[in-house]
């Protein structure tokens, strides 16, 4: 899924107020996620922060692959419904994101060893 993508998708889903540019911001906040919470322990590599831009970086490959980047637009559906105080939209949509998140982390954690010297704690499972 590309950054254009995943905008094209919640605007189709839900049609909302915000602009390419504050989406892009809100992809670019799950992109710092998955790098921090996941890819970090995995990648020997420096990895630069994945900040983008709106429209420069529209036709960039996010970093979640399918079947998980659906995940982007569960994001970006939590972050409209949270900044038009729709909370009962926003908890659903953020347990909607959590669910594929954590399915997301789980599949590359079993298909990637952590970096030397990391270890990987779970906790219940």
């Amino acid at each position: 899924m590309t950054v254009k993508e995943a905008i094209d998708a919640i605007d189709l889903l839900k049609p909302n107020q915000f602009d390419e540019q504050m989406k892009t911001a809100w992809i670019s906040q799950a992109e710092a996620l998955v790098q921090n919470e996941v890819l970090s322990y995995h990648k020997e590599e420096e990895l630069v922060p994945a900040i983008y831009h709106y429209p420069q970086d529209a036709g960039t490959v996010l970093l979640v692959p399918e079947p998980y980047s659906d995940l982007y637009v569960k994001y970006l559906a939590a972050q409209i419904d949270f900044a038009n105080a729709e909370f009962g939209r926003y908890n659903n949509d953020m347990m909607l994101f959590n669910t594929l998140y954590a399915a997301f982390q789980n599949d590359y954690r079993q298909k990637h060893l952590p970096k030397q010297g990391h270890s990987l704690n779970h906790i219940g499972g």
